[in-house]
């Protein structure tokens, strides 16, 4: 019984971890599919503009 209070915390840590973890997922397929559509800037993509010309 005395192990109650600690099991409860560890469940609450293990959702919050899953939690951030499947936020991060759905953020880099997001960004992958704006990459790929060519309409939004993406992570490490400025448009297009490389500096030339």
């Amino acid at each position: 019984m005395a192990l109650l209070p600690s099991a409860g915390v560890l469940f609450l840590f293990v959702v919050g971890v899953r939690a951030v973890v499947e936020a991060d997922r759905r953020e880099r397929a997001a960004a992958a599919e704006l990459a790929r559509s060519g309409n939004g800037a993406g992570r490490g993509n400025d448009g297009g503009n490389d500096g030339e010309g």
